[in-house]
């Protein structure tokens, strides 16, 4: 499906970027891993990826449109982004997110929204 125009999916509403790591701990361990509850999305969301079948493969420049679940408390809008967008690389649905690839990112909350709904478009 490299040739696929647009696309869109929902998945389970993603984890702040802030939660997606978390410090290794205990002696002689320094950095960074996954947190387990972005392991827990991200198991979720390939999931659903999987209901979506078959995935296209965007060859060339998209846009991202992400629609996410309007939040009951104050959330940033921007960290919601990154887990769907290195999902979506890692399916190989876009063949990466730099503005290389990625030439347009629009993001949005919506009320009537379960979870985030992805679009992507091929762009010329």
């Amino acid at each position: 499906m490299g040739n696929s125009t647009s696309w869109s999916c929902v998945l389970p509403a993603p984890i702040s970027v802030s939660a997606m790591f978390t410090n290794r701990r205990g002696k002689n361990m320094k950095g960074r891993m996954i947190s387990p509850a972005y392991l827990n999305w991200r198991r979720e969301a390939e999931y659903s990826l999987l209901l979506s079948r078959p995935l296209p493969q965007f060859k060339g420049p998209v846009a991202a449109f992400l629609t996410f679940q309007e939040p009951t408390r104050p959330n940033d809008l921007d960290n919601k982004a990154k887990g769907i967008l290195d999902l979506l690389v890692k399916h190989q649905i876009i063949q990466d997110d730099s503005n290389r690839f990625l030439r347009s990112l629009y993001l949005s909350w919506d009320k009537a929204v379960t979870g985030a709904h992805v679009l992507v478009k091929a762009l010329p």
